[in-house]
């Protein structure tokens, strides 16, 4: 029995007509112009689950608010608390995570999960204006955190205390 080859030409349509392409080519173009399904930018920064008490304070009030970090990187949290906000919206963030690091910091609301049950919300928060000892002092703090979660180990002056 005679083996027979089979040649597949793709082919593209182009103002001269159409226009052979590889295999590859073909599939390249159908997904090209295809968004991706994830919204707003990836994150740039390492991000570090955390579970730190904080204190906010909208900047139309004087007043500041418990709230509990969940997630920090260099470039923004998440806080969940009882402290009603909007997309936009500024406050100020107030955490004491180590006797290394503690900053008190403007940032601006970018995301709100309401919550079903309960009274708390999460925001997501961009810093604002970050001063780059502030920026290179909570990035360290996340990189020695990540790093010795890594390996079973928390360093000793990580000990969190409330704001």
């Amino acid at each position: 029995m005679a083996e027979s080859m089979i040649e597949v030409t793709f082919v593209s349509k182009s103002t001269d007509g159409f226009v052979p392409m590889s295999l590859f080519d073909s599939i390249l173009k159908v997904f090209a112009n295809r968004r991706s399904s994830k919204r707003g930018n990836p994150r740039r920064m390492p991000r570090l689950m955390v579970s730190h008490p904080v204190r906010l304070r909208a900047t139309s009030t004087l007043n500041d608010q418990p709230a509990l970090l969940e997630d920090l990187s260099s470039g923004g949290a998440c806080v969940r608390t009882a402290l009603r906000m909007r997309s936009g919206d500024s406050v100020v963030l107030n955490a004491h995570l180590s006797s290394a690091v503690r900053f008190e910091q403007l940032a601006k609301v970018v995301y709100v999960q309401r919550q079903q049950s309960g009274y708390q919300s999460r925001y997501g928060l961009r810093f604002v204006d970050l001063r780059s000892e502030v920026k290179l002092a909570i990035a360290q703090y996340v990189a020695e955190e990540q790093h010795g979660r890594k390996f079973g180990v928390q360093p000793f002056s990580h000990t969190a205390e409330p704001a």
